[in-house]
């Protein structure tokens, strides 16, 4: 049994968010954790934006807002994040950066690797990475990354980055998600507490945001491709436009983007508003 599973049964007496036992996880993560826990939230993205200049103090700390209940949670492309109060653990951290925007086109890829990381330093699962931001598991999606750019007068660079990790999804959420979507009880049989899940992961957050910042995302590159759920099988890219590209996956660049094979030669494909779907022959 976990050390980590909670003694509920049901969703809706599932533990709730507690900041004491979050900053508890870990031994210093208060020092360089600014932690707010609240009960309900239109978008913890959004509240880090709003609340960006009384949070932009102290380059050495994250802040770190998590909610129960997000009533206008964000995915990417203009998605929603479906969830039900308890059933998921949706939070946002904001990083300030000296690098310019330009350069961290590869953040979005080492938070799934730090969720990741976590998740199988926690399980014995064999949990994937799906290019640029999702978790998942048996080609199911389990958490998800959003990421929020800002660019202050000052010219300090701050990263709004939202993460949504699926904990005990409701049947009538699954039902209504555009893709298909897993969850961590469903995976291991067992209630997780959120709060320990959380401080572990902000741990490795911090961890892993430092190497980031000093060594930029190709010292990454090979461990994000060791982790690529994808990786050498035949995809079907769909772009904003709408146009479909097919071609089978050749790794990463140093600066996160994705190599493809295609009809025509290798070509490499940015993170923005593209889509990746797994050939149906697979």
């Amino acid at each position: 049994m976990y050390k980590f599973q909670t003694n509920t049964n049901s969703l809706g007496d599932i533990n709730k968010l507690n900041h004491h036992e979050i900053l508890n996880t870990c031994p210093r993560l208060s020092e360089y954790i600014r932690l707010s826990v609240l009960d309900e939230i239109d978008s913890t993205n959004n509240w880090i934006l709003r609340n960006l200049s009384q949070l932009a103090f102290d380059d050495n700390a994250l802040s770190v807002v998590v909610a129960e209940f997000q009533t206008n949670g964000r995915g990417r492309q203009g998605r929603v994040w479906h969830a039900d109060p308890g059933n998921c653990l949706t939070f946002s951290v904001l990083k300030s950066f000296t690098k310019d925007v330009a350069k961290l086109s590869g953040l979005s890829l080492v938070i799934g690797l730090a969720i990741i990381r976590t998740l199988k330093s926690l399980f014995t699962v064999d949990f994937k990475l799906k290019w640029p931001n999702d978790v998942l598991f048996q080609k199911k999606k389990l958490a998800g990354v959003l990421i929020d750019i800002k660019r202050t007068i000052n010219d300090q660079t701050y990263a709004v980055i939202g993460i949504g990790i699926n904990f005990h999804l409701a049947e009538s959420i699954k039902r209504i998600l555009d893709q298909q979507s897993t969850d961590l009880f469903e995976i291991t049989g067992y209630h997780i507490n959120r709060n320990y899940v959380l401080g572990i992961l902000l741990s490795e957050l911090r961890n892993i945001l430092e190497d980031y910042e000093a060594f930029g995302f190709q010292h990454f590159r090979a461990e994000w491709i060791g982790c690529h759920a994808y990786e050498g099988y035949p995809v079907t890219l769909v772009l904003a436009n709408g146009e479909t590209i097919d071609g089978t996956v050749d790794g990463i660049s140093d600066s996160g983007a994705l190599n493809l094979i295609t009809s025509i030669g290798r070509r490499t494909f940015y993170i923005g508003d593209i889509s990746v779907r797994l050939k149906s022959s697979i």
